[in-house]
């Protein structure tokens, strides 16, 4: 799942360009699969905040039409990589992220790791190539997913309600990345398969427009690069809402189903940092923290990239 890179660490500079809107370009393709190199990005891409309720708004006018055969490739496609997704009881890799920022023409780059534990813990985290500083640093423990404040020091507990234990991960900063189903993916967004970009020829490229305004809020386009050989997330292009910014996301050093992962704790609630703050936003209700004669705001639901972080506590 994921993203177009005929090389993203030699062109990160640039970002990536696509074909531009889906429209006319859709009636022209052929029923074969035909994707579109990914065009200028069009919105800011950060981690956004996973969500705790399930989506139940009215959904946009679709941005292409698919025909019949186009729609059968499709399908046969989503089949597929929900089945090998079947297969995927652990999974981990490192990543590198691309911010590019289109207004002031500033990019940055980041890199991390990511976990996975079937069938609903996870984690994700991303540091500034250069300063090592933590940006972003979300864990689930399919009860609640956790955000470490590196610049608060604090770490804010959203639990979920039942309803979505167990399906948090399909919310979680990377869409598409773990727990792909063909009919939910379907009924969240507008899908279809386009040409790989060059370079890329072996990849399966899918590109993913939100149904839902809860999805739309995260994200205004996806477009995603799977391996031919067992559907694994290559790269993923994430454009933001805002319009203004794109991100990259890059994956390697992939491994699945190793014995090691097991015996890691990674996928357990996480414990407070010393001298840092534990905020729990109860589902449904108040936020509710550690040491309240300590705090004197509650943070955003938003997620808030640490602009100074502190240095990063010990796990």
């Amino acid at each position: 799942m994921a993203v177009f890179c005929s090389g993203v660490d030699a062109r990160a500079q640039q970002p990536i360009r696509t074909r531009p809107a889906p429209g006319a370009a859709a009636q022209q393709r052929p029923a074969t699969r035909q994707a579109a190199v990914p065009a200028q990005p069009r919105a800011r891409v950060a981690a956004a905040t996973p969500a705790t309720a399930p989506p139940d708004e009215a959904p946009p006018a679709q941005p292409f039409q698919l025909t019949p055969d186009e729609q059968l490739e499709l399908d046969q496609m989503l089949r597929e990589w929900e089945s090998r997704s079947e297969q995927i009881t652990l999974f981990r890799c490192d990543l590198k992220r691309w911010e590019y920022d289109l207004v002031f023409k500033k990019n940055t780059t980041a890199v991390g790791d990511m976990k996975y534990k079937s069938p609903d813990r996870g984690l994700y985290r991303v540091r500034d190539e250069k300063t090592g500083d933590y940006l972003e640093d979300w864990r689930c423990d399919g009860k609640a997913i956790y955000e470490f404040n590196y610049a608060k020091k604090q770490v804010i507990e959203r639990q979920l309600p039942p309803q979505m234990q167990g399906a948090a991960i399909a919310n979680g900063p990377l869409p598409f990345i773990f727990g792909a189903k063909a009919e939910t993916l379907k009924k969240r967004y507008f899908l279809r398969l386009k040409q790989p970009p060059k370079g890329h020829e072996d990849k399966i490229c899918v590109e993913a427009y939100p149904k839902l305004q809860s999805d739309a809020a995260n994200f205004q386009r996806a477009e995603l690069l799977l391996t031919e050989e067992g559907m694994l997330p290559f790269a993923l292009q994430l454009d933001l809402p805002n319009g203004k910014t794109t991100t990259v996301h890059q994956f390697f050093n992939i491994k699945t189903n190793d014995l090691v992962d097991k015996l890691i704790g990674d996928f357990d609630s996480p414990r407070t940092p010393p001298f840092w703050k534990r905020i729990v936003e109860p589902a449904g209700g108040a936020p509710v923290v550690d040491d309240p004669a300590q705090v004197t705001t509650v943070p955003e639901a938003a997620p808030q990239q640490a602009t100074r972080p502190a240095q990063p506590p010990r796990r």
